[in-house]
């Protein structure tokens, strides 16, 4: 009898095996299944439960996301009431825990729970009496959206209090709107007066609005270090370097050679040239030089004006301004710029002058929009320095800027607010927008590239049918700059009258405008059409 029950068992065991290897249940360590332990085998919406044990070399994995979401250090979040399958995956052998998802009676079904919010570590730009703070959020959830969210911080900094240094704090909030599944924005916070040097940045709270849900969490431990503290110029990677390096392409110590500024009428006052042009009279020299370029007149475009500078480029007026002399030849250029105030935006008329050997000076006028740093501006040196190279030419620079804006944008029907800068920050931290959007974005992009352009709009206007798009002044002349998709595709970038109204004729007012509005656009192609 005793022998009939062993048969039975080995019988049995024989079976189960078959069974197990027909429904592919893997044969499980038990060594490996110690290592992990799970208390709960439930949690709220809302809640957390964690695995404990060693979690070294474990990938972990929902079998539904929207339900309980596990992240990769194997903490589980109940989002909404369900039941899911938690797989702990190890050197090609699998755990599985079953969870069960209760409601919490307090808070409604989560779309999005913390652990699918990436954070990145802000970074810290110093700008004479200020400090610019700029970070980013995705939103890694596969289908949940942020309806909004707020990041607070807290600051310290060294401030000047009298002729003395003291420590400061200050509590900054940062808000978000709708963040989409899959979407990261861009954040930058400016109003940080007093903090001249700061020291530290602890990203303290959380709160996400997700549906009609609010989670708040603490991220006291999370300290972030902030970058370049005593200098005024950085790299991708946050350290110092030389405002002066010459791996700066738009560095104002070094700017770029004239890109054949327009000509002006000669001087009447001028003589002809004489007959031994290589016999030196300076003594007798008694006319001053020629200044050429954006000057006078030819500085501006109604309310458009050609140059603009900054607080740190204050120079670049030079490259779109010459002066040749007779007797000494090409002469350089200054301005007295002592009444320009660099914190507020604004036109002003500068005054430029010339000198030769003889001593002869030479005095024009000029227009040239000042524009106060601020950190959409600093952000957009990132993205120049990411995607231009030192020693480029502007038509190279702008094959970069269409590029890059073409690629990081799509087309929705917003602008992202009345202001080119509000549309420009939308297209930045949203990556999409309407033709102003993208005329906004290229507009920041190409004046911190050192390249002058302003705006053409459709004409006439017709109502929920506007378009914008770019002029910009590249080897000497006005071309057409415009990085809206259009609906029968090709490139809009530095083309003529004639290359765009080959466009016009197949899709017609697509392009038209009032032409005498505008600067004499250049008739030389530089570049290939749509067509």
């Amino acid at each position: 009898m005793e022998r009939k029950v062993k048969i039975c068992k080995t019988v049995v065991c024989f079976i189960v095996l078959v069974l197990c290897a027909k429904c592919g249940v893997p044969h499980v360590d038990s060594a490996l299944a110690a290592q992990l332990v799970l208390e709960k085998d439930s949690v709220k919406v809302g809640k957390q439960i964690s695995f404990e044990g060693k979690l070294d070399g474990y990938s972990f994995k929902s079998s539904n996301e929207q339900t309980a979401y596990v992240s990769g250090k194997g903490v589980i979040t109940g989002k909404q009431k369900g039941s899911v399958m938690i797989t702990a995956a190890k050197g090609g052998q699998k755990l599985q825990f079953p969870i069960t998802v209760k409601e919490s009676g307090k808070k409604p079904a989560m779309k999005v729970c913390r652990d699918e919010l990436l954070i990145e570590k802000p970074i810290v730009f110093p700008k004479e009496e200020n400090n610019v703070l700029i970070f980013t959020v995705k939103n890694q959830s596969k289908k949940g959206t942020v309806e909004k969210l707020e990041c607070r911080f807290h600051c310290t900094a060294l401030c000047k209090s009298g002729k003395s240094a003291v420590t400061a704090e200050k509590t900054v909030t940062i808000r978000f709107g709708k963040i989409l599944p899959g979407e990261s924005v861009l954040a930058y916070y400016t109003e940080m007066e007093g903090l001249l040097s700061l020291r530290e940045v602890t990203l303290e709270v959380v709160t996400v609005y997700s549906g009609n849900a609010k989670f708040s969490w603490n991220e006291v431990a999370a300290s972030v270090i902030g970058y370049g503290w005593k200098t005024d110029k950085f790299d991708d990677t946050g350290e110092a370097n030389n405002p002066n390096a010459s791996d700066n392409p738009n560095s104002p110590n070094e700017p770029d050679e004239p890109d054949n500024p327009p000509d002006e009428p000669d001087n009447p006052d001028e003589p002809d040239n004489p007959d031994n042009p290589g016999t030196p009279e300076k003594p007798h020299d008694k006319k001053p030089p020629v200044i050429k370029g954006f000057v006078g007149k030819k500085s501006y475009n109604g309310q458009d004006v050609f140059v603009t500078l900054y607080a740190d480029r204050k120079t670049a007026y030079k490259k779109y301004v010459t002066a040749y002399d007779k007797h000494d030849g090409k002469v350089p250029v200054k301005a007295d710029l002592s009444k320009i105030n660099w914190n507020k935006n604004g036109i002003y008329t500068i005054t430029v002058t010339a000198k030769d050997a003889a001593g002869n000076q030479a005095k024009r006028k000029m227009k040239v929009q000042v524009r106060c740093l601020k950190g959409i501006d600093l952000y957009a040196d990132k993205i120049l320095k990411r995607i231009i190279k030192a020693g480029w030419s502007d038509k190279a620079k702008c094959q970069a800027i269409y590029q890059y804006v073409q690629s990081h944008m799509r087309y929705v029907n917003y602008n992202g607010g009345k202001s080119w800068t509000s549309a420009a920050l939308r297209g930045l931290r949203y990556g999409n927008g309407n033709c102003y959007a993208y005329y906004s974005l290229s507009r920041l992009l190409l004046t911190r590239a050192g390249i002058p352009n302003i705006m053409v709009t459709r004409y006439p206007a017709v109502p929920n049918h506007h378009h914008w798009w770019n002029l910009a002044y590249v080897k000497g002349g006005w071309y057409h700059f415009d990085t809206t998709p259009r609906r029968l595709k090709g490139r809009f970038c530095l083309l003529t009258d004639a290359q765009l109204g080959r466009y016009e004729r197949r899709s017609p007012g697509t392009y038209r405008y009032q032409g005498s509005r505008y600067p004499k656009r250049a008739g030389k192609v530089i570049c290939s059409g749509p067509f």
